[in-house]
């Protein structure tokens, strides 16, 4: 009998660590990630806002916007933001305080050396060539109160002789301070 039993466990923890191989657990303030293949099921919906404000042209390395004021407040963390700065190195950070230094070099997350109230979308040293058409895009869209902010970054460098593309984006949701990331192409070779 126990040996049965033991069977019919296994079996419901292999079910069950499955059906939630593709999120991870709520830390303190009830965060935690899902992927679009996880439960529960995460729509991919693009939201395109290159026609919104373009931070940097299309020709940039480790450059970070000046503080952009939220069309909504935000809360992040238990305290409630109504600004971000955006990194050309794919993060978003709530502080006024974070230095201008674009911190193009991942650091383990919480680290003093990292920018302060990190959303870190697609952190790595990015820069784009001039003449590609990228840029890195920020835009609302919606009305209140389900606007949303959306950060879209559009980044085309060079490999050898080919270009290298990376669409990713980050949508701070109003109300209920939800944070989505989306990646349309990463590393696609044209």
């Amino acid at each position: 009998m126990l040996k049965r039993f033991s069977g019919i466990f296994f079996l419901i923890f292999l079910f069950v660590s499955t059906l939630f191989a593709d999120q991870g657990g709520k830390d303190n303030f009830g965060y935690m990630w899902t992927s679009s293949g996880g439960t529960p099921v995460i729509d991919y919906n693009w939201i395109d806002v290159k026609s919104g404000t373009n931070l940097f042209g299309d020709s940039f390395d480790d450059s970070v916007s000046s503080t952009i004021a939220l069309p909504f407040n935000f809360t992040f963390y238990g305290e409630t933001f109504d600004s971000v700065r955006i990194s050309s190195n794919g993060w978003i950070s709530f502080s006024a305080h974070t230095v201008l230094d674009p911190a193009p070099a991942n650091t383990a997350i919480p680290a003093g050396a990292g920018p302060d109230s990190l959303i870190a979308v697609y952190w790595d040293s990015l820069n784009s060539i001039s003449g590609r058409g990228g840029g890195v895009f920020w835009d609302s869209t919606g009305s209140a109160p389900n606007r949303k902010f959306v950060v879209q970054w559009d980044i085309r460098d060079t490999v050898a002789s080919a270009v290298r593309v990376r669409h990713f984006e980050a949508i701070l949701f109003e109300n209920s301070n939800l944070i989505k990331f989306q990646y349309n192409e990463i590393d696609a070779i044209y």
